[in-house]
């Protein structure tokens, strides 16, 4: 299998431990969380994990420019502004305003970090349309087309201009990007393995399917007893399986490795309520139950999601469910932080 290189700045490995209060409230043990909010780079989240490989990739085609893509108070733009200005590269964001959040006067926390780390940023009104597009998972198709189109137009304009962009996928989601998490399951595997753990389950939340992806191509190769569920936070999950079946594809190719990949992965939608960064009652129950438990920071988008999703699997489908559980927490706190603040404006 062909390896990779990275650029480390990252506190790793982040911790694993258990969620006491957590396995009394369920009647179920043992239940660990795998701690990427404590990556260490601005509030941590997984996104990072991924940079660490892009921005080796953007280093060594000579970039000096970081395009991307995402929705309003994206984690991952923040992250790729933060990276940038560590790095001194210029970094363009293309940000879609979602229909549900155009009347919203709320403050975007991510949104104002990645201003203030100077960061070029280009909002897209969202296109309403009944099919979600396949390149985000998260917005409709003809807004993908929009943002494709306007994306298109910033690069050529900075390449006339003499500059190098390297344009980064929603999300990270390259097969290096997918890459990352192959790394970030061994560091998991090890972890558990020293606690005498070799079977579990791991719930991830499952957006542009990246960590998703690569988690499970991890498993396949190094540990067939440990099986990946995957929350949706926003799109079915028909199209969900596509998107990480097709993320899985373009890393065999990439890394040069045959893996037999299914129609169909263990990824639920019945969490993701009305889509992408729009909150559930049963996201804002999880939120605070993982706070006054475990002293857990969770976010409505995506670890929201997913301890939610965890939590009522696990009420609900036992018997499903025996062998030892890790909640593998994405990341997010900016953007609760940003929640907080806005509940006592």
């Amino acid at each position: 299998m062909k390896k990779f290189e990275k650029i480390s700045f990252l506190p790793l490995p982040t911790p694993v431990h258990r969620m006491h209060n957590i396995e009394k409230l369920l009647g179920f043990s043992p239940i660990f969380v795998k701690r990427d909010d404590l990556l260490g780079r601005g509030l941590g989240g997984v996104k990072l994990r991924k940079l660490e490989y892009i921005l080796r990739s953007a280093l060594d085609n000579k970039a000096d420019t970081l395009v991307t893509v995402g929705a309003l108070n994206s984690n991952h733009c923040f992250y790729t502004a933060l990276i940038a200005k560590m790095y001194g590269l210029k970094c363009i964001l293309f940000l879609v305003k979602p229909v549900s959040k155009k009347d919203e006067n709320n403050l975007f926390l991510n949104d104002i970090f990645s201003k203030n780390l100077g960061a070029e940023i280009y909002e897209i009104e969202e296109i309403p349309d009944e099919k979600i597009g396949k390149g985000f998972g998260i917005v409709s198709e003809s807004t993908e087309r929009e943002v494709w189109i306007k994306c298109k137009e910033v690069i050529e304009k900075l390449q006339k201009n003499g500059y190098n962009p390297f344009y980064i996928p929603p999300g990270s989601v390259t097969p290096i990007g997918c890459y990352a998490m192959i790394e970030a399951f061994e560091e998991l595997y090890i972890q558990m393995h020293s606690l005498g753990i070799n079977s579990y389950d791991i719930f991830v939340p499952v957006g542009t399917g990246g960590v998703f992806c690569g988690l499970w191509f991890a498993s396949q190769l190094r540990a067939k007893d440990v099986k990946i569920y995957g929350i949706s936070i926003g799109a079915n999950d028909f199209l969900c399986n596509e998107i990480v079946k097709n993320a899985c594809q373009q890393l065999c190719k990439k890394i040069e490795h045959t893996l037999f990949i299914p129609a169909k992965f263990d990824i639920f939608d019945e969490f993701k309520g009305e889509g992408y960064g729009i909150e559930t009652h049963l996201s804002q129950q999880a939120i605070k139950i993982a706070f006054e438990e475990e002293g857990l920071f969770l976010d409505h988008t995506y670890s929201g999601k997913c301890f939610a999703g965890m939590l009522e699997m696990i009420r609900k489908k036992r018997g499903i469910f025996t062998k030892p559980i890790v909640f593998w927490h994405s990341g997010g706190v900016v953007e609760r932080m940003g929640n907080i603040i806005n509940t006592c404006l």
